[in-house]
């Protein structure tokens, strides 16, 4: 082994991993402690060392060159690599990677689908990698978070996109008949389509931000937000609901008890009837409790909007936290408010919106125990965040949980009202 490894130029370790790996035979047995190695052994070693030092190959294509030696295999290789000019620039004068890029890599698909099994960093290609991934890793949490985040989303649309170049460039080959020209005509055209991919990266990106402004000057419009719809007259009367509603009435109007105002708030906001919800006295809104309060807020609210109802409700919010479905109704309000076209100086649309998105994003409406008011969380945290601009890429999230809204509804049909179950699916069925 001290003698192969002279010879060749290829440390032990080196060679130990590539007897691992089946790319170097097996060695000859002499006894415990000695093994023979050959000319087979020496020519192999210099072959690969060859192929990663010139031409940058990784370990799988050189297992296949080895696998199949031909001169004309080794040809393809110069010429696939002129084709894709993969031939690095300055990969060895910067640091290795370390072996967190490498795990954080591995993880997020960052060098691809058709990443080889094994160590990341083995070729030039992959360590220009890692080295950006290192530098993701060297930001701060938040940063370093967003910048990876970004990274794997880049990583899958640019393989779809290297894979969609490869099939236009072997199209043109196949209708030219000329490979050199070919490659001339792809090399000549390198620059112009990188400078288009950032350029283009550009123009969405000030689309982003004409379409963000467009939803500021023109309000609520913009984000095709409107009050959740009631059930109709005579869907309320097949339902019942009119005798259950008078019911309730009558029981907390009667003596004010926690129980019955409670139930008759819960029964006007599962309707969606806001303005029924907006003229509860006082008293009936107080003696329903804390916990229902934010309920009987947004109805004052949805019926008149203004910045008092607004405090009221965040207030009322404040004053139950064990309701999940409190910040969500408070950040639909406070997103209705944020995309008006306000011209009284105050914050703009973006310094409105985001502590609202943040309420909807923390949001966890499986957290509340009665089945009615989790499944009205998931129906008003879909609603709240299908109304928001599509660029900000909510909708699936707000598809998914009016879906889980109508689930919870079917699933405790028999434990809910049958006019705030219909509600919900008619309603949600509707957005989606």
């Amino acid at each position: 082994m001290a003698e192969l490894s002279a010879r060749s130029g290829v440390p032990r370790e080196t060679i130990h991993f590539y007897l691992r790996e089946g790319l170097l035979p097996r060695p000859r047995k002499g006894g415990r402690t000695v093994a023979y190695y050959g000319e087979e052994h020496l020519e192999r070693l210099r072959t690969i060392r060859r192929l990663r030092e010139e031409k940058y190959l990784p370990l799988a294509v050189i297992r296949r060159l080895l696998d199949t030696p031909a001169a004309s295999a080794e040809r393809d290789v110069d010429v696939l690599a002129e084709v894709l000019d993969i031939v690095p620039r300055d990969d060895d004068s910067g640091p290795l990677p370390s072996a967190a890029a490498a795990r954080e890599a591995a993880a997020r698909g960052l060098l691809g689908t058709r990443s080889p099994p094994g160590a990341a960093g083995n070729d030039p290609a992959e360590r220009r990698v890692l080295g950006l991934v290192d530098e993701a890793l060297a930001q701060s949490d938040a940063a370093s978070a967003l910048t990876l985040a970004d990274l794997e989303a880049c990583a899958q649309s640019l393989e779809g996109l290297v894979a969609r170049e490869s099939a236009i460039f072997f199209d043109a080959v196949m209708k030219s008949g000329d490979l050199e020209g070919s490659i001339a005509a792809l090399r000549s055209g390198r620059g112009t389509v990188a400078r288009f991919i950032t350029a283009f990266r550009d123009l969405m990106l000030r689309r982003v931000l004409e379409e963000l402004l467009l939803a500021v000057q023109q309000g609520r419009a913009a984000v095709m937000r409107s009050v959740v719809p009631p059930l109709p007259e005579a869907r309320r009367e097949a339902l019942g609901e009119p005798a259950r509603r008078a019911a309730l009435v009558a029981s907390a109007g009667s003596h004010h008890e926690r129980d019955a105002c409670a139930a008759l708030v819960a029964h006007l906001f599962g309707c969606a009837d806001v303005a029924a919800l907006a003229a509860l006295s006082p008293a009936i809104v107080a003696a329903a409790g804390s916990r229902v309060a934010p309920l009987a807020a947004w109805g004052a609210h949805e019926a008149a909007p203004t910045d008092a109802t607004l405090a009221a409700l965040e207030r009322a919010v404040e004053a139950a936290p064990e309701l999940a479905l409190g910040p969500i109704l408070l950040a639909g309000a406070t997103l209705a408010r944020g995309v008006r076209k306000r011209d009284d100086g105050g914050p703009s649309m973006l310094e409105e919106i985001v502590p609202a998105l943040q309420r909807l994003g923390a949001a966890d409406p499986e957290r509340e125990a009665d089945p009615a008011l989790r499944a009205l969380g998931h129906f008003h945290l879909g609603w709240a965040t299908l109304a928001l601009p599509a660029l900000l890429g909510r909708r699936d999230r707000g598809a998914l949980a009016l879906a889980r809204s109508l689930t919870i509804a079917r699933d405790f049909a028999a434990a809910i009202d049958p006019a705030i179950v219909a509600t919900i699916a008619e309603s949600a069925g509707s957005r989606a």
